[in-house]
């Protein structure tokens, strides 16, 4: 018994360059990542020198100065000392926080809590002797925030001596991004070089194996030119060499075994023809019965071609097949239907017609190149593909692609379907994913602020009816201001309102109601504010509208929200119009306005996506949301200067 020799899982060949590859990578993968934390610590430490040699100059001319009560220079000192590229923010404050003066001279006189809330917490600590004169990392590792003592301020002029500190905030971003990119230069340069000599180890290897492999394959070749049946190469893997090898091998083989059976068959010959002589009087009897075989065979061929062409012609799915040069040759009443073509009109044509760019001019190629090279990319896969509708719509389908053998002229079938719904769907499941993570993080966010945002509220409140009562009318400006200032964070307020929900995950409670009575209802609340601007509401409501199953509440919002729309699109006045109407299993509202439309080039369905100046771009992403949740649709069509429609459609009960 002969025992066959596998080769081993990974040949030296392979196996050598890939262990030095590997090994290089992770050599480089570790300096990289050293000379990244390198070239970032060397720039902390020179922004810290540079932070401690400039401080230790400002401390002592600003100590000098207090101690000359000298403070328009100490505030020049300030200002001057504030220009440096690096350095934020600079201030002197007493030990109450009290700004007495800084690089921007608008912060003088106001507490540092108020104004330079960075710097607070390192007051703090500096006030309380624990970093005195020393440097603190900010929390974003981006700036040095320093604490250094001053002697001798009085703010009043006149006194005993009190105690101060100098607070710096030193802004080193930019020197870490010059950091990194050095870094990073370096990197490529050596991941570069480390490519160029792995391709050359690669190449020199390959080379001496390929000469060692083709002198065998010479040496074989001339041995069996010579009459030596019994040469062989037996070269190993799976290269060209090692085919042409295992290809000579067997034909030596088949040499020598034709050798050896030459000589026996003369012998047989003759006692094979009396053999054959008999046995051809069986096979005309055999034949007779394959005759009467073949003919039932090709009964049943034709029952099962009726069978699978009526199951073609009843296929929900487009069933289509080409010839080798894409044309059509099949096209069954489900292509008919999802195309838009008949199949008189498509019978001869290529298969082009029906795709999609970019695949219109691809497929020739692959066809090309699946009939030269027989590398097949999409035959026997299931592929998504967009195609091409009669009218020129594009659309998405599913399409399995089959060779068929039986018919060497019409050699490729694809079975297709039509799965525009289905990506409908998940594109509608992805927004509604995306809008939830949007909600979810802006709640959060507005949970943070809503707290010192509504005490910022009660304090502006505050100070106008204080500004009132003092200043009894003599500036008007003031309180023009102040009332602005309260009406802006009014506004903030009721933008976390909407963030809150669009992040709420509100239940629904669905009950039976009817369209009409629901647009009454909006239509009565906002009939009075539309009169006095100059706007006419019109109802057009077929009679029977059936019913829906909606919550009342969040349809009227919805509805409301789309009505103040079109009044906020209409300033000078104008008309909307409110129609109703209703099909086989929907239901459809339509709210239309004469006013300025919206631009082509916004999606407003997008999250804060507005054309209103004071808009926040969150109220048709909440009607979009609750339509979705009744299982219906919303959509508009625009034309700038003349209005808007809004296209409502919900399921009917």
């Amino acid at each position: 018994m002969t025992i066959r020799k596998f080769p081993s899982a990974v040949p030296m060949r392979v196996l050598i360059p890939l262990l030095t590859g590997i090994g290089g990578a992770v050599v480089l993968v570790v300096f990289t990542l050293y000379q990244s934390h390198k070239t970032l610590a060397e720039v902390e430490q020179e922004a810290q020198h540079d932070l401690v040699s400039i401080m230790s100059s400002l401390q002592g001319s600003v100590n000098y100065l207090l101690r000359r009560n000298d403070m328009t220079g100490v505030q020049t000192v300030l200002t001057n000392e504030g220009v440096h590229d690096y350095i934020k923010y600079l201030v002197l404050v007493d030990h109450t926080g009290v700004i007495l003066a800084a690089s921007r001279s608008a912060a003088n006189g106001r507490t540092l809590h108020a104004t330079i809330p960075e710097l607070a917490h390192v007051f703090t600590i500096c006030r309380n002797g624990k970093m005195t004169g020393k440097t603190l990392l900010s929390f974003d590792n981006n700036r040095l925030l320093g604490c250094y003592p001053a002697t001798s301020i009085n703010r009043e002029g006149s006194g005993d001596p009190q105690s101060g500190y100098l607070l710096v905030s030193y802004d080193f971003s930019r020197r870490k991004i010059l950091g990194e990119q050095r870094a990073t230069r370096l990197a490529v340069l050596v991941w570069s070089l480390f490519g160029a000599g792995f391709l050359l180890l690669i190449v020199l290897l390959r080379h001496a194996l390929a000469r060692r492999r083709i002198a065998l394959v010479l040496s074989a070749t001339e041995k069996l030119a010579a009459g030596d049946v019994t040469a062989r190469v037996r070269l190993r893997g799976g290269d060209e060499l090692a085919t042409i090898s295992r290809a000579f091998d067997r034909m030596a083989d088949q040499l020598q075994t034709t050798t050896q059976a030459l000589e026996t068959s003369r012998a047989e010959l003759e006692q094979r023809v009396e053999e054959r002589t008999v046995e051809l009087a069986k096979t005309n009897k055999m034949l007779e019965r394959e005759i009467l075989v073949r003919k039932q065979a090709e009964q049943a061929a034709r029952r099962d071609g009726d069978w699978l062409r009526s199951l073609i012609e009843t296929s929900q799915d487009a069933v289509i097949s080409i010839d080798h040069q894409a044309q059509i040759v099949l096209f069954n009443p489900s292509a008919e239907r999802i195309f838009g073509y008949r199949a008189d009109e498509v019978a001869g044509r290529k298969i082009n017609l029906l795709m999609a760019e970019p695949y219109t001019w691809e497929h020739d190629d692959y066809i090309s190149d699946y009939q030269r090279t027989g590398n097949a990319r999409a035959i026997g896969q299931t592929r998504l593909f967009m195609a091409k509708r009669k009218n020129g719509e594009q659309f998405p389908i599913e399409v399995s692609l089959t060779e068929v053998a039986a018919d060497e002229n019409v050699p490729y079938a694809a079975f297709i379907r039509d799965v525009s719904e289905k990506s409908r769907l998940q594109a509608q499941l992805l927004e509604s994913e995306r809008l939830a993570a949007i909600g979810s993080t802006a709640a959060k966010i507005g949970h943070e602020i809503a707290n010192p945002l509504n005490g910022m509220y009660l304090t502006v409140q505050l100070l106008e009816q204080r500004l009132a009562k003092e200043l009894a009318g003599s500036d008007g400006q003031i309180a023009a201001n102040i009332k602005k200032l309260r009406d802006e964070i009014g506004r903030l307020n009721q933008l976390l309102q909407q963030f809150r929900a669009l992040a709420r995950r509100d239940k629904f409670e669905f009950r039976t109601l009817r369209v009409a009575d629901l647009i009454d209802d909006v239509v009565i609340v906002q009939q009075p504010l539309c009169a006095s601007l100059g706007i006419e509401i019109e109802q057009c409501l077929e009679t029977d509208l059936p019913p829906i199953n909606a919550d009342r509440d969040k349809l009227k919002q919805a509805i409301l929200n789309l009505l103040k729309n079109s009044m906020e699109a209409m300033p000078g006045g104008g008309k909307i119009k409110i129609a109703g109407s209703a099909t086989s299993d929907m239901v459809t509202i339509e709210i239309a306005d004469t006013g300025t439309g919206i631009p082509a080039d916004i999606d407003i369905f997008q999250p804060f996506a507005t054309t209103k100046n004071q808009g926040t771009g969150l109220g048709l992403v909440t009607v979009r949301q609750i339509v979705t949740a009744h299982h219906g649709t919303i959509s508009y069509s625009s034309e700038p200067g003349k209005g808007t429609v809004f296209v409502v459609s919900l399921p009917r009960k």
